[in-house]
Protein backbone atom coordinates (compact mmCIF):
# COMPACT_ATOMS: atom_id res chain seq x y z
CA UNK A 1 0.00 0.00 0.00
CA UNK A 2 1.16 3.01 -0.96
CA UNK A 3 1.90 6.46 1.55
CA UNK A 4 -0.78 8.18 -0.73
CA UNK A 5 -3.78 5.50 -0.21
CA UNK A 6 -2.91 5.59 3.77
CA UNK A 7 -2.35 9.48 4.98
CA UNK A 8 -3.89 12.70 4.40
CA UNK A 9 -2.74 14.49 1.34
CA UNK A 10 -1.48 17.26 4.14
CA UNK A 11 0.76 14.76 5.62
CA UNK A 12 1.58 13.03 2.91
CA UNK A 13 2.62 16.06 0.68
CA UNK A 14 5.03 17.13 3.49
CA UNK A 15 6.82 13.75 3.02
CA UNK A 16 7.48 15.06 -0.31
CA UNK A 17 8.74 18.34 0.30
CA UNK A 18 11.07 16.65 3.12
CA UNK A 19 12.49 14.42 0.46
CA UNK A 20 12.63 17.27 -2.15
CA UNK A 21 14.69 19.16 0.15
CA UNK A 22 16.71 16.23 1.02
CA UNK A 23 17.94 14.94 -2.87
CA UNK A 24 18.20 18.95 -3.50
CA UNK A 25 20.81 18.83 -0.73
CA UNK A 26 22.77 15.94 -2.33
CA UNK A 27 22.38 18.07 -5.37
CA UNK A 28 20.48 14.75 -6.64
CA UNK A 29 18.05 16.59 -9.38
CA UNK A 30 16.77 13.86 -11.43
CA UNK A 31 15.70 12.26 -7.90
CA UNK A 32 14.05 15.55 -6.98
CA UNK A 33 12.15 15.84 -10.22
CA UNK A 34 11.08 11.83 -9.64
CA UNK A 35 9.95 12.94 -6.29
CA UNK A 36 7.65 16.20 -8.01
CA UNK A 37 6.64 13.83 -10.82
CA UNK A 38 5.08 10.99 -7.96
CA UNK A 39 3.53 14.40 -5.33
CA UNK A 40 1.89 15.82 -8.85
CA UNK A 41 0.71 11.90 -9.41
CA UNK A 42 -0.84 11.78 -6.14
CA UNK A 43 -2.69 15.58 -6.96
CA UNK A 44 -3.95 14.61 -10.31
CA UNK A 45 -5.98 11.52 -8.47
CA UNK A 46 -7.84 14.14 -7.28
CA UNK A 47 -11.04 15.88 -8.47
CA UNK A 48 -10.55 18.92 -7.15
CA UNK A 49 -9.14 21.49 -9.99
CA UNK A 50 -6.64 23.60 -7.84
CA UNK A 51 -4.95 19.81 -7.00
CA UNK A 52 -5.06 19.51 -11.21
CA UNK A 53 -3.74 23.32 -11.39
CA UNK A 54 -0.73 22.12 -8.70
CA UNK A 55 -0.18 19.26 -10.23
CA UNK A 56 1.36 20.62 -13.40
CA UNK A 57 3.32 23.25 -11.90
CA UNK A 58 4.89 20.17 -10.15
CA UNK A 59 5.11 18.55 -13.68
CA UNK A 60 6.48 21.95 -15.30
CA UNK A 61 9.00 22.45 -12.41
CA UNK A 62 10.03 18.32 -12.56
CA UNK A 63 10.47 19.13 -16.33
CA UNK A 64 12.77 21.83 -15.92
CA UNK A 65 15.37 19.83 -13.71
CA UNK A 66 15.64 16.89 -16.39
CA UNK A 67 16.39 18.22 -18.84
CA UNK A 68 16.98 16.57 -22.69
CA UNK A 69 18.99 14.08 -21.27
CA UNK A 70 16.78 12.24 -18.79
CA UNK A 71 16.57 8.76 -19.04
CA UNK A 72 13.42 7.64 -20.97
CA UNK A 73 11.87 5.84 -17.90
CA UNK A 74 11.32 9.09 -15.94
CA UNK A 75 10.28 10.99 -19.34
CA UNK A 76 7.76 8.89 -19.86
CA UNK A 77 6.67 8.92 -16.24
CA UNK A 78 6.52 13.12 -16.89
CA UNK A 79 4.61 12.58 -19.81
CA UNK A 80 1.59 10.08 -18.27
CA UNK A 81 1.13 11.93 -15.10
CA UNK A 82 0.94 15.10 -17.43
CA UNK A 83 -1.46 13.36 -19.64
CA UNK A 84 -3.16 11.62 -17.00
CA UNK A 85 -3.80 14.99 -15.23
CA UNK A 86 -5.03 16.80 -18.01
CA UNK A 87 -7.79 13.75 -18.81
CA UNK A 88 -8.88 14.87 -15.10
CA UNK A 89 -8.55 18.08 -15.95
CA UNK A 90 -11.56 17.46 -19.17
CA UNK A 91 -8.26 19.06 -21.30
CA UNK A 92 -8.35 15.75 -23.66
CA UNK A 93 -6.52 17.16 -27.14
CA UNK A 94 -3.13 18.03 -24.51
CA UNK A 95 -3.40 14.45 -22.59
CA UNK A 96 -3.64 12.61 -25.66
CA UNK A 97 0.05 14.33 -27.08
CA UNK A 98 1.25 13.58 -23.53
CA UNK A 99 0.10 10.21 -23.61
CA UNK A 100 1.33 9.24 -26.89
CA UNK A 101 4.66 10.77 -26.26
CA UNK A 102 5.00 8.58 -22.95
CA UNK A 103 3.76 5.61 -24.52
CA UNK A 104 6.68 5.79 -27.06
CA UNK A 105 9.15 6.53 -24.03
CA UNK A 106 7.90 3.38 -22.33
CA UNK A 107 8.85 1.41 -25.67
CA UNK A 108 11.72 2.89 -25.64
CA UNK A 109 12.48 1.94 -21.69
CA UNK A 110 11.39 -1.61 -22.78
CA UNK A 111 8.91 -0.55 -19.88
CA UNK A 112 5.44 -2.98 -20.50
CA UNK A 113 4.20 -2.11 -17.21
CA UNK A 114 4.28 1.42 -18.20
CA UNK A 115 3.15 1.34 -21.45
CA UNK A 116 0.44 -0.54 -20.43
CA UNK A 117 -0.59 1.73 -17.72
CA UNK A 118 -0.25 4.81 -20.13
CA UNK A 119 -2.84 2.03 -22.35
CA UNK A 120 -5.56 2.12 -19.39
CA UNK A 121 -5.31 6.57 -19.49
CA UNK A 122 -5.40 6.64 -23.35
CA UNK A 123 -8.77 4.09 -23.00
CA UNK A 124 -10.26 6.19 -20.51
CA UNK A 125 -9.42 9.36 -22.47
CA UNK A 126 -11.56 7.49 -25.65
CA UNK A 127 -14.35 6.64 -23.38
CA UNK A 128 -14.41 10.10 -22.40
CA UNK A 129 -14.56 11.11 -26.17
CA UNK A 130 -17.22 8.23 -26.66
CA UNK A 131 -15.17 6.52 -28.59
CA UNK A 132 -15.99 3.09 -26.91
CA UNK A 133 -14.47 0.81 -29.74
CA UNK A 134 -11.25 2.31 -29.37
CA UNK A 135 -11.17 2.44 -25.56
CA UNK A 136 -12.41 -1.03 -25.52
CA UNK A 137 -9.06 -2.27 -28.00
CA UNK A 138 -6.73 0.01 -25.87
CA UNK A 139 -8.26 -1.56 -22.94
CA UNK A 140 -7.82 -5.13 -23.63
CA UNK A 141 -4.31 -4.30 -25.21
CA UNK A 142 -3.23 -3.08 -21.77
CA UNK A 143 -4.66 -5.73 -19.84
CA UNK A 144 -2.55 -8.41 -22.52
CA UNK A 145 0.68 -6.73 -21.54
CA UNK A 146 -0.03 -6.74 -18.05
CA UNK A 147 -0.57 -10.36 -17.91
CA UNK A 148 2.15 -11.45 -20.05
CA UNK A 149 4.19 -8.85 -17.07
CA UNK A 150 2.88 -10.78 -14.02
CA UNK A 151 1.42 -7.23 -13.53
CA UNK A 152 -1.80 -8.34 -11.03
CA UNK A 153 -2.39 -6.02 -9.51
CA UNK A 154 -2.91 -3.73 -13.07
CA UNK A 155 -4.55 -6.42 -14.71
CA UNK A 156 -7.20 -6.24 -11.88
CA UNK A 157 -7.50 -2.35 -12.68
CA UNK A 158 -7.53 -3.25 -16.55
CA UNK A 159 -10.42 -5.32 -15.91
CA UNK A 160 -12.29 -2.65 -13.59
CA UNK A 161 -11.47 -0.32 -16.55
CA UNK A 162 -13.17 -2.61 -18.95
CA UNK A 163 -16.05 -3.69 -16.65
CA UNK A 164 -16.50 0.55 -16.26
CA UNK A 165 -16.37 1.04 -20.09
CA UNK A 166 -19.68 -1.74 -20.77
CA UNK A 167 -21.10 -0.27 -17.79
CA UNK A 168 -20.94 2.94 -19.10
CA UNK A 169 -22.04 1.62 -22.69
CA UNK A 170 -25.47 0.26 -20.89
CA UNK A 171 -24.10 -3.27 -21.06
CA UNK A 172 -24.51 -4.41 -17.19
CA UNK A 173 -24.62 -8.14 -17.87
CA UNK A 174 -21.07 -7.63 -19.91
CA UNK A 175 -19.52 -5.39 -17.17
CA UNK A 176 -20.43 -8.05 -14.39
CA UNK A 177 -17.87 -11.02 -15.28
CA UNK A 178 -14.73 -7.87 -15.42
CA UNK A 179 -16.09 -6.87 -12.53
CA UNK A 180 -16.37 -10.28 -10.92
CA UNK A 181 -12.42 -10.96 -11.73
CA UNK A 182 -11.35 -7.87 -10.56
CA UNK A 183 -12.74 -8.57 -7.20
CA UNK A 184 -11.38 -12.01 -7.12
CA UNK A 185 -7.90 -10.75 -8.26
CA UNK A 186 -7.98 -7.92 -5.45
CA UNK A 187 -9.22 -10.26 -2.83
CA UNK A 188 -6.51 -12.83 -3.52
CA UNK A 189 -3.77 -10.02 -3.18
CA UNK A 190 -4.88 -9.04 0.06
CA UNK A 191 -5.19 -5.57 -1.15
CA UNK A 192 -7.80 -2.89 1.15
CA UNK A 193 -9.60 -2.25 -2.14
CA UNK A 194 -11.61 -5.15 -1.64
CA UNK A 195 -13.34 -3.89 1.14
Amino acid sequence: MTLARTRPLGEVRARFREAEHAFTAAGASSRVAAVLIEEARVLAASFRRVHLDEAQVLLERAEGLLGEGAEAGIRASLHHVRGYALVRAGALAPAEDDLRQAEGLYREAQDAVGEARVLDTLGVLFERTSDRERAALLLAHSHALKQRAGDEEGVAISLGNLGRLALHGGNAREAEPFFRLDLDLVREQGNVRAQ
